[in-house]
Parts: structure tokens; sequence; C-alpha cells
């Protein structure tokens, strides 16, 4: 099994219109070591940082490491938002997050950890940024 960043669509014979090069330097073998997912892939935005965080839930035993995070944008790194989302998906997950800080262009999310769920979650992204793009 391979992990991309990109959105599978079934039947089809890749995931999206990226070369299998390109694929081949955003994809890891999924039975090996943390999931590290470049940031900078494709349009290298905030939905590159919601759809790792998602593949992490696919793989609680497995670290996630994000790295070059808008790295191409004009001002890279996490903004507000992407905090928010990365920290509320990290409480739904139960991973612990190294490098949740504005501006940081690498985040790791450690392997599952059994805890229970917090009684509420609560976001505040302090910029403009709808509930739904923030998980």
């Amino acid at each position: 099994w391979r992990a991309c960043v990109c959105l599978y669509s079934p039947g089809s014979r890749q995931c999206c219109s990226m070369s299998l090069l390109d694929h081949r330097s955003i994809m890891q073998d999924a039975t090996e070591g943390p999931l590290q997912i470049d940031g900078a892939t494709l349009e290298g935005g905030g939905q590159v940082i919601r759809t790792s965080l998602s593949l992490a839930f696919l793989q609680p035993s497995r670290p996630l490491r994000l790295h070059s995070i808008r790295a191409g944008r004009p001002k890279p790194g996490l903004a507000n938002q992407h905090l928010v989302g990365a920290r509320l998906a990290a409480a739904l997950s139960g991973r612990a997050l190294t490098g949740d800080d504005k501006g940081s262009t690498e985040l790791v999310a450690a392997a599952h950890e059994e805890r229970p769920l917090p009684p509420s979650l609560e976001a505040a992204a302090e910029t403009a940024g709808a509930v739904t793009l923030m998980l």
C-alpha cells in the first residue's frame, strides 16, 4: 500500500494528474518508518496539511513528519488556521504534536497514544477560516 497526499479516484490508475516520477518524491512505503510528507507538494497550501493529518488517522502506530510546509507561498509555514486544524486533529487522534508553532515549516505528529477524547473541543483560528477547512 502506498500513501499519497492526493485524493485517489477509484478505478483510475493514478490518484491525480501528477506523473509517477513526481509521486515517487512524495510517496513512501507505508510499512517503514514515519510517514514523510512534503508540504510543498502540488499547490503547497493548507490542503496538503489537512490531507496528511487525515492519512495519519489511517496509520495510528506510525508518526507523521510533514516538512516544507507552504514552502512556495509568500508567507511560508503554518498560519493560525492551520495550527488550529492540526491541534484539533491531534486531539481527536490521540497524537502529540511538535513544531506546532506559527510560521513553523515542519510538523511532527507522534504515534497514537491511547487516551480519552476531551469532553469538548474549542477552536479559535483568530483569522478568516472555515470550520470545514480546519478539519
